[in-house]
């Protein structure tokens, strides 16, 4: 997204100059750091030995999403160019929702991430 937001010019100047685009950038490229410490969190952690079913699916919960909103924002940054097959935008949206749903579906994550929390089931 961020290589289409920067050739895609609209009213002479890139898109990528635009504030809405760079928050989605910016939002995207957060939240992509964040997984991934939460994932090498969990991979330390289980390195350790340690059993970390929450850290688990905090990572896989966060993660996933994480990357549906990228692919989201993405897709809505290329606009109807989205959809076409001249660029991969299409299939990153449908790869990161299946994501969300295997190995267990986000809402199932957040539900075991509540209970360790809380201690109730």
């Amino acid at each position: 997204m961020v290589d289409y937001a920067r050739e895609r010019v609209v009213f002479r100047q890139p898109i990528a100059g635009f504030q809405m685009v760079q928050k989605m950038i910016a939002d995207s490229i957060t939240a992509t750091e964040a997984a991934r410490l939460l994932v090498l969190r969990l991979a330390d952690l289980k390195d350790r030995g340690l059993r970390a079913r929450a850290e688990a699916s905090m990572a896989k919960q966060f993660a996933s999403d994480a990357a549906m909103n990228a692919a989201l924002a993405a897709f809505q940054i290329h606009g109807a160019y989205g959809v076409s097959d001249e660029y991969p935008v299409g299939r990153y949206m449908r790869d990161a929702k299946v994501f969300q749903i295997v190995e267990g579906n986000n809402e199932l994550h957040r539900a075991l991430i509540a209970e360790g929390a809380t201690g109730i089931r």
